[in-house]
This record gives C-alpha cells, sequence and structure tokens, in this order.
C-alpha cells in the first residue's frame, strides 16, 4: 500500500487564513487509506464539539462565532447585568454593531473564526485531493470521506461569505468581493484576493451538490455526521439566499419526509429539544454556543429580546407551545430552551450542539418562502400548516388568510420563531434587505446599552444603538482581520462605522 505525505492539519494555519493559502507547514502526517483521512476529517475538518474547560465565551478554542447571536434581534442586553465581566465586553462592540468589534477593554481583540473556519477548509482541501488515491479501498468509504469533506467545505464558505462579504444580490453578484476562495491542498505561489461572490456560489452549490451524490447510498445515521439529507437541506438554503426559488424547492423535495420529521409538541416537556433522539433533527456540529451565551460564559449578560417573545401567541383560544419549550425563564429572564444547560463547555450525553443546525422544519420553511415568491400561495400555505399544526396545543392554530406581501411576513416571522437561537436570523435579515420581490428596507434593531451606577452598583439603561438595514446600516458585513489584510493587501477592508448611538 502507498502512503501518501499529507500537509499536516493541525499547524496548517498558524496566524492567518495567509498562511493556510501561502505557507507550507513543517509538520506532517501520512495517510495510508481513507480511513485515515476518514480520521483527519473528524479530527479537524469538523466543528469541535468539547472545547473543554472555558473561562471565556471567545477564544481560539471556544465556541464558534458566539457574537452571530448578539447582533440580531432576538437577543438584549440584560438589564440588571449590562455587559460587565469579561465575556460580555468581548462581545460588546458586535452587539452595538461598532466599527472595530473585535475590541476587549479598549484593545484588540483577534478574530478567531475566519482562522478556524479556514482552517477547517484546508483539512477538506487536503481530503478532498487524496482521497481518489486510494483505489482500492472500498467505493462507499471513498465516498463517504469525500462527501462529508466536501459538505463541511461549502457550509464553511457559506459561513464566511454570509459574514465577511455582502448579501448575495443576483445583478450584482458577479462584481461584488466575497473571500479568497482556495479548492487545493498545494502550495500556489500568488497573493490572494477575494473572489466575486457569483462565483463563490456557484462553488458552494457545485460541492453541495457532489457531496449529496457521493452520500445518497450512504447510510448514515448520525447526527454529528454529514450526509445527503444535510446537503439538500444547506443547498436549498443555499439557493434560498440567491433568491433562486425553484432550485430552491428541487432540493426541499429531496429531503426525506420519512427518514425525518416534525416532533409533535406538547406539555409537560421533560426533555431538550436539541438532543440525538429529536426526529427532525439531519445534522448539527459545534458546541452549545447559544446556550453558553445566556448562561455563565455570557456572564449572564443576555436575555431573549421582547420582540421575539411578543411573536408567540398565546390566549384562550390559541397557544403556541413553542413559548414554553424554545424559550425558558431562568432568574427573572427569559433564555433559549432548546438545550436545558446553560453552564456546558461540553455536549452532554444525549445532547446536540446548536451552533450550525440542519433539521426538518427548516425544509419547510424554505419550501413555504420558495413556494410564496413563486406566487404559489395556496401550496405555501399548506405546507405552513403542516408546521402549526405540530407547534400549536392541539394542533388548533389561528386561520392563514394573509395574500401577498402579508404572507411573506408571516412566513418570516414563522421562520423567527421556528429557528431562533440555531443562527439563522442575522443572515436571515441580511437577505431579507436585497429580497428583489420584497425587500425588507423600513425595519432596524434596536439595542439598549446598559452601564453600572456608582451609587447603587446596578446597571442601568444609558442609551441605546440603532442599525438601519443594509445597505444603509454599516454594521451588517465584518471586518476582514487585519492579520489577513497585511499577508494579502489586495484582500482589502470592509466598509464599516459605527452605528447610532442615542445617549439618554
Amino acid at each position: 500500500m502507498k502512503k501518501f505525505m499529507i500537509l499536516g492539519l493541525v499547524a496548517l494555519i498558524t496566524f492567518s487564513c495567509g498562511d493556510f493559502l501561502e505557507e507550507r507547514s513543517q509538520d506532517l502526517v501520512y495517510a495510508s487509506s481513507c480511513e485515515d483521512l476518514n480520521e483527519i476529517l473528524i479530527g479537524n475538518a469538523y466543528m469541535d464539539n468539547d472545547i473543554g474547560v472555558q473561562y471565556f465565551l471567545y477564544s481560539s478554542s471556544g465556541n464558534y462565532y458566539p457574537w452571530l447571536w448578539v447582533m440580531d434581534d432576538d437577543m438584549e442586553a440584560y438589564t440588571n447585568a449590562g455587559l460587565g465581566g469579561m465575556s460580555g465586553q468581548q462581545l460588546a462592540g458586535f452587539y452595538q454593531w461598532k466599527e472595530s468589534p473585535f475590541v476587549l477593554y479598549g484593545n484588540p481583540l483577534d478574530d478567531y473564526e475566519w482562522e478556524r473556519l479556514y482552517k477547517h477548509i484546508a483539512v477538506t482541501n487536503v481530503v478532498v485531493d487524496q482521497v481518489n488515491e486510494f483505489p482500492d479501498d472500498p467505493e462507499e468509504l471513498r465516498n463517504k470521506v469525500k462527501g462529508e469533506a466536501l459538505f463541511l467545505r461549502a457550509a464553511y464558505y457559506f459561513l464566511l461569505a454570509n459574514m465577511y462579504a455582502a448579501p448575495y444580490e443576483k445583478d450584482k453578484a458577479n462584481n461584488t468581493p466575497g473571500v479568497p476562495l482556495k479548492l487545493t491542498s498545494y502550495i500556489e505561489d500568488l497573493k490572494f484576493k477575494r473572489t466575486r461572490l457569483d462565483t463563490l456560489y456557484s462553488s458552494i452549490i457545485h460541492d453541495l451538490k457532489e457531496s449529496a451524490i457521493c452520500l445518497e447510498k450512504i447510510n448514515e445515521d448520525q447526527v454529528f455526521k454529514a450526509n445527503a439529507h444535510a446537503a439538500n437541506l444547506l443547498l436549498s438554503r443555499v439557493y434560498l439566499y440567491m433568491g433562486e426559488w425553484e432550485e430552491a424547492l428541487k432540493s426541499c423535495e429531496k429531503v426525506s419526509n420519512r427518514l425525518y420529521h416534525l416532533e409533535k409538541l406538547s406539555l409537560p416537556y421533560s426533555q431538550n429539544f436539541f438532543r440525538v433522539s429529536c426526529p427532525e433533527l439531519i445534522f448539527a456540529q459545534g458546541s452549545e454556543c447559544a446556550a453558553n451565551i445566556f448562561g455563565a460564559l455570557g456572564g449572564y449578560c443576555f436575555r431573549v429580546s421582547d420582540g421575539l417573545i411578543g411573536l408567540y401567541q398565546s390566549d384562550d383560544k390559541y397557544k403556541d407551545l413553542r413559548a414554553s419549550i424554545f424559550l425558558k425563564s431562568k432568574s427573572s429572564r427569559m433564555v433559549s430552551g432548546k438545550i436545558s444547560s446553560l453552564f456546558g463547555s461540553y455536549i452532554a450525553e444525549g445532547d446536540t450542539p446548536d451552533t450550525f443546525v440542519l433539521r426538518y422544519a427548516e425544509v419547510l420553511l424554505n419550501k413555504a418562502e420558495a413556494l410564496v415568491m413563486l406566487d404559489r400561495e395556496d401550496e405555501a400555505i399548506d405546507v405552513l400548516k403542516e408546521l402549526l399544526e405540530t407547534r400549536y396545543e392541539n394542533g388548533i392554530y389561528p386561520e392563514i388568510t394573509e395574500r401577498g406581501e402579508d404572507l411573506v411576513n408571516l412566513i418570516r416571522d414563522e421562520r423567527r420563531r421556528e429557528l431562533c437561537f440555531e443562527g439563522h436570523r442575522w443572515f436571515d435579515l441580511r437577505r431579507y434587505a436585497v429580497n428583489p420581490k420584497y425587500p425588507l428596507t423600513d425595519y432596524k434593531i434596536i439595542h439598549g446599552v446598559y452601564a453600572e451606577k456608582p451609587e447603587s452598583g446596578q446597571a442601568a439603561q444609558i442609551g441605546y444603538c440603532v442599525l438601519e438595514m443594509y445597505p444603509k446600516g454599516k454594521g451588517w458585513i465584518l471586518p476582514i482581520p487585519e492579520y489577513e489584510v497585511n499577508v494579502n493587501p489586495e484582500i482589502g477592508h470592509n466598509e464599516r462605522e459605527d452605528a447610532e448611538y442615542v445617549e439618554f
């Protein structure tokens, strides 16, 4: 059996994406089979789920992109805590949409996510390049390893594009800078630039389609491993972001409703919604990030926003059970109830992460949105009813009479209710702003700002920050890390400025 020398996967990136793009690590790993590649994939390409003991919410080995949850309108600072403490201050620049959000007590804070995601991508590139070097290994194993690597590579580029680039607009994508795209593991002697958004999305689509083909006949029943249904669901999400409604619909139809189905909610509910046995969970990776933000690692600084709480209907006639299951009251504030632990630094047995989640409810929401955008409103309503029957007490929910833009807004609200604290809302608001048919332009996010009163030692609101919708608001695209620009100057910076601040 031939042995192939592969670039060291643990040390592929030391400080930046630039290192991954340009430099060769001195550490080497030898792979003599596809099983070796599979082990490399598991250990270095998937997000870490056991992040060990963490004392701060944001670190190079801790929760992935925790700031994503505090920038949107589903989370607010907790009045009694403000943003005091190390973890709160780590996220303060994002919560207030500062021009330079990676700041801690006035000092620069490293952007770990750019580095971590590109490091994972580097691993997937090695695996994709090398997997065909083992033709004597079982075809099923080769397809499995390649399919998972392609899925992960697409997922990470999709995240990077929606964090560090403008939202996708079909008529502008060929001139909109995305993020650097590298799909090979060999060294290239050149300075990397940002790939156009249309090219970047084309690569993501290609990888997901190939992943679905590779994994089509693989019987993967672990939610922590990618499968063909996960690839098709993520593909439908990508098409939704692009405004390719027909393609989004086709991808939704490829996700099996025999393997996955909605969980019919009822009270009392004594288990975690995010759990391995949940019948609608297709794929999950990462840590309990949203749960940790609400808990000790987040310094008890955050609570569920009044805006989100107010979306759940509960009266004598209709009772949305998600208000009692997806949200929980803890110490006089509302927090996420999808994972019960608010203190863990690892995934407890039977639990699943909330960092990157794919589940069957999203299939229906993607499908309903695509249908309404195609003016197939009755079909969209039927799909929405399928979801609501499992979310309201005794399956009794308000009659859907909305049409046109009102129906679009209902579906958007339903998406917010259903997918809260799963990493969707910030990205959804970005794409709603540029929707070609029903753009959301007159919306704004308001975050209260708190400070401790010296006389009482209690936090009180001293003002608020306002973020206008994209493109008027300049906080919707994260800054390219300075360490990356130093290595690859042609990548350049993103335009960004402080959000409006109103002081009391």
